[in-house]
């Protein structure tokens, strides 16, 4: 099975992580069949059972009846009912087993084709819907059920099962009842045509092994899948984190250095400033008489005038 994205991300209960029904929505579909499709008593059996089958992507149960009726906490007599009834009604598929030397081992009941796919068409309509729209589910589910599921039943004859219609076989109107009783015994009653699907043991056992191995791979796909679309996520991070911080720098570095050209500016500025008022201060102390030159003497006559004298 080819494993797309969508799948791996999803997050509906109803579905597995490879495509197929899982266990819960197998089970929330079960109780919510149609009453003329399976009874109530055999739904509450099928959707404890139905944890059990979903746990390979065949959908087979390998249990012992005496432990199913544990798990059910019914009788093994009632466990047998109701999975026979979910046979009748085409939801399962019932096979003996038998062994060379043990003998007749527990009975395989899987999950017919035709009701899995019933299944799935249903939780993936009632997906959008939440639990007040209890209504709206049951009814969705059984208008599906309705158009799409076709058992695999023979039919019976219907001279077998109804009466002639009043304005059909006037004849059969005019015969008496003694008559009549002497032509049912006159027909011969054929036996009923059962099917009965039986398998040995190692059959059984090498189909186990199959479906197990066919589960792994699966699984280790899904997980490489995942990983993969992981990968994917982390290096789409990475580049957007990279693109993000070079920006930032980017954006700091043109910040400093318009900060520290103004800087400069302002320092070179207060510099002009400054001299321009020393050389107005020294202007105007020249104009006042004051002579450099001689004011230099002078503090040299001062400190430097006792030392010529000695």
């Amino acid at each position: 099975m080819q494993i797309s994205t969508g799948i791996i991300n999803s997050r509906n209960p109803y579905i597995k992580k490879n495509g197929q029904i899982s266990g819960y929505g197998l089970s929330f579909v079960i109780n919510y069949l149609p009453i003329d499709t399976l009874s109530r008593p055999a739904k509450q059996i099928l959707s404890v059972v139905s944890g059990v089958a979903s746990s390979t992507s065949e959908y087979k149960i390998y249990k012992t009846k005496r432990n199913l009726s544990m798990e059910c906490g019914t009788s093994i007599a009632t466990v047998r009912r109701n999975l026979d009834k979910a046979v009748s009604a085409g939801i399962l598929t019932k096979t003996y087993v038998f062994d060379p030397h043990a003998g007749q081992q527990a009975t395989e009941y899987k999950f017919t084709n035709s009701f899995l796919n019933t299944a799935l068409d249903c939780v993936q309509a009632i997906k959008e819907f939440t639990r007040k729209d209890i209504r709206k589910i049951i009814t969705r589910i059984t208008e599906i059920f309705q158009c799409k599921f076709k058992p695999q039943t023979q039919p019976i004859p219907p001279d077998q099962n109804e009466p002639a219609s009043p304005d059909h076989f006037d004849r059969q109107r005019e015969v008496k009842a003694k008559d009549l009783e002497e032509k049912k015994k006159s027909i011969p009653v054929k036996p009923e045509q059962i099917s009965v699907n039986v398998k040995s043991s190692a059959t059984t056992l090498a189909e186990r092994a199959k479906t197990k191995a066919f589960d792994h791979a699966e699984s280790e796909n899904i997980k490489h899948a995942e990983r993969s679309v992981f990968k994917e996520k982390l290096k789409k991070l990475a580049k957007r984190q990279a693109f993000l911080s070079s920006r930032d720098s980017s954006l700091a570095t043109n910040r400093n250095t318009g900060v520290s050209a103004s800087y400069r500016d302002h320092v070179d500025r207060e510099a002009e400033k400054v001299r321009q008022d020393a050389e107005s201060r020294f202007t105007a102390a020249k104009e006042n008489g004051f002579n450099p030159l001689d004011t230099v003497r002078k503090i040299m006559n001062k400190h430097f005038g006792h030392r010529k004298s000695v």
